[in-house]
């Protein structure tokens, strides 16, 4: 499986609208008129803690949040081109440990290859995670597909396409400085080449 491309590891922060109040006008005495009612929206999942029922909602919130931090990262390496011990606390604070060398591995391979990451642009937003398909989801494990788009961070970015992302419950000794605002870390993320859907990283779990 193909990893998640270095210069596209960025996040998103999901925003919720403000309720809306009715506005009450005139109207003739003699009218009944109906009560003046207002809308809010749902609050917010609570990324903090790991539901009974997972579900599309509460993981969109997740992914945003960890591709927020992934984002920070990325940002951080820009500025500096190095692969900072800064830069490395976010990293290791949203992924397991296999998966964060992975990543600093190919951090410091692209810096070699290009100095200047050319291949991001400045100030690089964050890539855009979004559930496309549950396929394994429970408090213990998480297997998903997600439409991932890089429109943001990427100079010249492919178009969206599907990436599978693992989740497991977060191991808080990876993140003693409290970068990760959720109770999951990331242990698997990326893609085959040929198109096929990778092996289930929840079986046997």
């Amino acid at each position: 499986m193909v990893r998640g491309a270095i210069a596209t590891l960025v996040g998103i922060g999901l925003a919720f609208g403000a309720c809306t109040d009715g506005k009450q006008g005139s109207a003739d005495p003699t009218v009944p008129t109906a009560a003046a009612t207002s809308s809010t929206t749902p609050a917010p999942p609570d990324i903090s803690k790991i539901p009974t029922r997972v579900d599309a909602a509460y993981l969109n919130a997740v992914l945003a949040a960890l591709d927020e931090v992934d984002g920070q990262a990325v940002r951080l390496i820009y500025v500096t081109k190095q692969f900072t011990p800064e830069a490395a606390d976010l990293v290791n604070a949203i992924y397991s440990d296999e998966e964060s060398d992975r990543r600093a591995n190919g951090w410091v391979s692209a810096l070699v290859e290009d100095p200047e990451l050319r291949s991001i642009k400045p100030n690089p937003g964050n890539r855009k995670s979004k559930v496309s398909r549950i396929i394994t989801a429970s408090p213990s494990c998480v297997w998903v597909a997600v439409e991932r788009d890089h429109a943001l961070d990427s100079v010249d970015p492919e178009a969206p396409r599907v990436e599978y992302v693992a989740l497991r419950p977060l191991d808080r000794s990876n993140d003693p400085k409290g970068k990760n605002p959720t109770a999951w870390m990331i242990t698997s993320d990326g893609f085959n080449p040929d198109g096929s859907e990778p092996g289930n990283q929840c079986e046997g779990s």
